[in-house]
């Protein structure tokens, strides 16, 4: 039994006697049966599904056909809501009957005063340990969310015969997890790969768990709870369930991959996801009935709160106000529906406010059982059968503190009311206005003093969840990020090198044709010996860069070479080149396609840029094709696959070349986010990238080989750092995108630096106090040269703010510094060197990624 105080509904003794004294579902007669057999429970649970994302609420742009019908051949509940507005509360209310005015889990972990994790308590009883009073096979399929950390929140010893899916909410976070959990043993899953979105997609997985646990258990009765993960973040889904929604015209959602590997577009992958989900839907209906099983099985359908990625498009919350994380009706209020053939009339309809802490007492009493410990629902099977002797709640209570601060919400009757963090107390008429449009708090002093009183008298005190402000534990927690070192930039056979291949001896031209196996060759000109074999192909590249330790390597052959014209997303030398990098891309290296562009005799100098991840490249020998047109372009340049963003790097950038970067252009700003401070080894462009800097580009540092052979790929020490979540084509190109980078002259010394707690490459909000915290190693501890001798911050126009002079080969340095006018910081680090080379000595050994100040 629960240890904390509880509150009664007042009604809830007046239901539970009408069950007492009518005879249980169980032992009533039905017709052509003498006696029927307790029904089969299916309640599935969406992720963050808004009360408007389904058709029988009004969707028009997603088809759900499969949730309709069900609600079709049911009822549908239009006034039903979720225990609170964020997942891991609002499933402890539904599993144990216990609102968050007196749950033990109120909030996710992270809110926790203690900073401990929250799990549900071995005292508490759940709805399927109910329900093996009565007889029934249990089991969940899916998140379950509630096994934190503490020790006690297992599904195994919590009523479930048997588990399958993610034990936390944020194992859950992840479509492709690696591992996944099977009745306390952890599974791994060998053919997925998380951050590249590879192996199977958990939810199809846990629908054909599903399946197999229905058809084995079949003679029933069993309870299955099944809740899967969609829609929630990450925002990815595989491409079929996308095709539906392609071509459609709807304005493009672009999609920033982090924490979350987001699908390149979000609108298109939402709407699939939702789709997929409703697919789920009817495999387990199609399931029921293949197995004859369909007319005993209640089945029902909902969602766990209100929704998370709608920003309006798709009307997720329908006509309600707010999302998930506030307590307006948009943020509780969620699509329900429940089916049972033989006992629910079809085209059922019904406005009784239930909630999730009333799923409880139905399932007993749809098995025939009592509740065996205090609870705060009420059953809605009444409801469900179409009786109108439906006990009703005196009001309905949720609360919620995450980073806007506590907040609660009641609803009696017809009135809403809601305290909320340094606000005033909102009324609203629900009857009239479920929208929540109109406060009318201050034309009802009376109601308002009595949901206030209300509010104060049925909450018990939790230590660990009070209402109060407070921040998340993980607020505090840096993420971590992994440094992986590469190049990304380098020549292969597919760049002609400016003819360098061609004998000029003998009267060779450069004209070129391409072959049937997308090699270039002059035509009618001889070429020099073994070029083709000096040059290698990009797969020979690859090959040697991972073989000398390389962790990715971006192959970036000239787009004005006459093997690049004249289609760009046709050139044989271009599809192969993507195919030769997916072919090389495995776990442990990643392989990058791109070229570089250089300006085709426009006004100006000749700049130089890579794309990098581009479905198709700006054809440099195209009439008036020049820097500004390549900007404007990048503009719209889509990623190849969907599988990461473009990125651009501007490359051997010497300030004439880029008429000192004064022309930018806002929108390309977010696509060329590198600058090659390190071009061959030997040539430094400081010059140029502070010029670029002054002039509002956001470019971190980078290193190119740029090579045009194969022999330099083992002997350049030069290496561009990316720090990453992990080793994955997708996370690399974020990282880049997200200017976590750095250049440096030596093939492995480790570099990172946070300001105000925000990563390098970040932008902060205009402080006046910068903290730094600096981190700087080389693990070649024996060798004297490693050492770190100096580290500079510089400011704007590359002025010295602060320096630490240093003798060891790891340095932690944390200085604070105040300033109120500077647009950046970044970081300059020198290594002892050589002792007897004066001008190694002097030399920057690497040049870190700014921050921006947001100025």
């Amino acid at each position: 039994m629960r240890s904390e105080a509880m509150f009664f509904c007042k009604i809830l003794s007046l239901s539970l006697l009408i069950s007492g004294l009518n005879p249980s579902l169980a032992q009533k007669k039905s017709a052509g049966k003498s006696t029927a057999a307790k029904p089969n429970i299916i309640y599935i649970m969406a992720d963050d599904l808004g009360y408007g994302d389904v058709g029988f609420n009004g969707q028009q742009k997603i088809k759900t056909p499969n949730i309709d019908r069900l609600a079709g051949e049911g009822i549908i509940f239009n006034q039903h809501y979720a225990g609170t507005a964020v997942c891991g509360p609002s499933r402890a209310a539904l599993l144990t009957g216990v609102n968050t005015a007196h749950a033990h889990v109120r909030e996710l972990s992270a809110w926790t005063v203690s900073g401990k994790p929250v799990d549900l308590l071995d005292e508490e009883v759940t709805v399927a340990e109910e329900l093996k009073r009565a007889g029934y096979k249990t089991a969940i399929i899916g998140k379950w969310g509630l096994e934190e950390g503490a020790g006690t929140g297992a599904p195994n010893a919590q009523g479930y015969d048997y588990f399958y899916g993610y034990k936390t909410h944020t194992e859950a976070h992840h479509y492709y997890p690696e591992y996944i959990w099977e009745n306390g043993k952890k599974i791994t899953l060998e053919n997925n790969v998380t951050a590249e979105k590879k192996g199977n997609y958990s939810n199809d997985d846990f629908t054909s768990k599903a399946i197999r646990f229905i058809k084995d258990n079949k003679s029933g009765p069993f309870f299955l709870y099944l809740p899967y993960t969609v829609p929630h973040n990450e925002i990815t889904v595989p491409e079929d369930s996308k095709k539906p929604y392609l071509n459609q015209g709807w304005t493009a959602r672009p999609m920033t991959a982090g924490h979350y590997y987001h699908d390149a577009e979000g609108n298109t992958t939402y709407a699939g996801m939702v789709s997929r989900l409703d697919g789920y839907v009817g495999q387990i209906l199609q399931t029921l009935k293949d197995q004859g099983i369909d007319e005993n099985t209640v089945v029902i359908f909902t969602s766990d709160n209100g929704p998370g990625f709608d920003n309006g498009f798709f009307d997720s919350n329908g006509p309600f106000k707010g999302k998930k994380f506030t307590l307006y009706e948009g943020g509780i209020r969620v699509p329900f529906a429940a089916r049972w053939p033989a006992r629910i009339k079809a085209g059922s309809k019904t406005s009784h406010p239930s909630a999730f802490w009333d799923f409880l007492p139905t399932a007993c009493e749809i098995a025939g059982i009592k509740p065996s410990a205090k609870i705060d629902g009420v059953s809605y099977l009444p409801t469900l059968l179409g009786n109108a002797q439906q006990p009703k709640h005196d009001f309905l209570y949720w609360e919620i503190n995450e980073a806007q601060g506590p907040a609660q919400a009641i609803q009696a009757g017809e009135w809403k009311g809601l305290a909320q963090y340094n606000k005033a107390f909102e009324l609203y008429h629900l009857a009239t206005d479920p929208g929540e449009t109109t406060n009318v708090a201050g034309q009802n002093p009376a109601v308002v003093k009595r949901l206030k009183e209300t509010l104060i008298a049925t909450r018990t005190e939790n230590p660990e969840f009070p209402l109060t402000k407070r921040s998340s534990h993980y607020a505090s927690e840096k993420p971590v990020y992994h440094i992986y070192a590469g190049s990304t930039h380098a020549h292969t056979s597919y760049t002609e090198s400016h003819g360098s291949h061609l004998d000029k001896a003998k009267g060779a031209t450069k004209f070129m044709e391409v072959d049937s196996i997308g090699v270039s060759h002059a035509v009618n000109s001889p070429l020099k010996p073994d070029w083709q074999k000096h040059q290698g192909p990009p797969s020979e590249h690859f090959g040697l860069a991972k073989a000398n330790g390389y962790d990715f390597y971006i192959s970036t052959d000239h787009s004005q070479e006459a093997g690049f014209h004249p289609t760009s997303d046709k050139n044989a030398q271009w599809i192969s080149l993507h195919d030769q990098a997916s072919k090389a891309t495995d776990k442990n290296f990643v392989a990058l396609a791109g070229y570089e562009h250089s300006e085709n005799n426009g006004p100006g100098g000749r700049g130089h840029i890579n794309v990098i991840n581009s479905a198709a490249y700006l054809n440099a020998l195209e009439k008036d094709v020049d820097i500004k047109v390549a900007y404007k372009w990048l503009g719209n340049a889509k990623s190849y696959d969907n599988d990461g963003p473009v990125i651009a790097s501007f490359n051997h950038p010497d300030v004439k070349s880029y008429d000192s970067f004064q022309y930018r252009d806002e929108k390309v700003t977010d696509v060329i986010t590198l600058l090659e401070v390190i071009n061959s080894n030997k040539n430094i462009h400081y010059e140029g990238f502070l010029a670029a800097l002054n002039a509002g580009w956001k470019v971190s540092p980078v290193a190119g080989n740029d090579n045009h052979g194969t022999a330099a790929i083992s002997k350049q020490k030069s290496r561009t750092f990316v720090l990453a979540e992990s080793k994955s084509k997708r996370d690399i190109l974020n990282a880049m995108k997200n200017r976590r980078t750095y250049a440096s002259l030596d093939q492995n010394i480790q570099c990172q630096y946070w300001v105000n707690g925000q990563i390098m490459g970040s932008t902060l909000n205009k402080p006046d106090e910068f903290k730094f915290d600096i981190n700087i190693s080389d693990p070649d501890v024996a060798n004297p040269a490693n050492k770190i001798r100096k580290i500079e911050i510089l400011k704007d126009n590359g002025v010295v703010v602060e320096s630490l002079e240093a003798s060891a080969h790891s340095v932690k340095w944390e200085p604070v510094i105040k300033d109120s006018t500077s647009k950046y910081f970044f970081i300059r680090v020198f290594s002892a060197g050589d002792p007897g080379s004066a001008e190694n000595h002097a030399k920057p050994v690497a040049w870190l990624a700014p921050v921006w100040t947001g100025r």
